[in-house]
């Protein structure tokens, strides 16, 4: 079974982007995620939602706002100029708030 859960705030401008020719929309951020043993290190986590996720996102988060995230972890190898490069993504399946949004 592949799920992670990532507690975290949006670290990055929240952008959907639509490919009208597959029909299918994607969002692409990061969060910042402390670490649990030792909160003065946070790892950046690429995350990805798609279709009518990725417009709920959009419209009910914000860059800085705190997320929790279920999800799976995806890991994609790419061969480039001789070297295999390792790229870590998140696709999210569920959101949740950690926090009212303050106006």
């Amino acid at each position: 079974m592949n799920k992670i859960n990532l507690l975290g705030r949006i670290a990055t401008d929240l952008e959907v982007k639509e490919n009208k020719k597959q029909k299918t929309k994607v969002l692409n951020f990061t969060v910042a995620v402390p670490r649990r043993m030792n909160r003065e290190i946070t790892d950046f986590i690429n995350v990805s939602a798609w279709n009518s996720l990725a417009e709920h996102i959009e419209k009910y988060f914000a860059k800085g706002q705190r997320i929790a995230i279920l999800g799976e972890l995806r890991v994609d190898r790419v061969e480039k100029d001789g070297e295999t490069r390792t790229y870590y993504n998140v696709v999210a399946e569920e959101v949740d708030f950690c926090e009212s949004v303050k106006k």
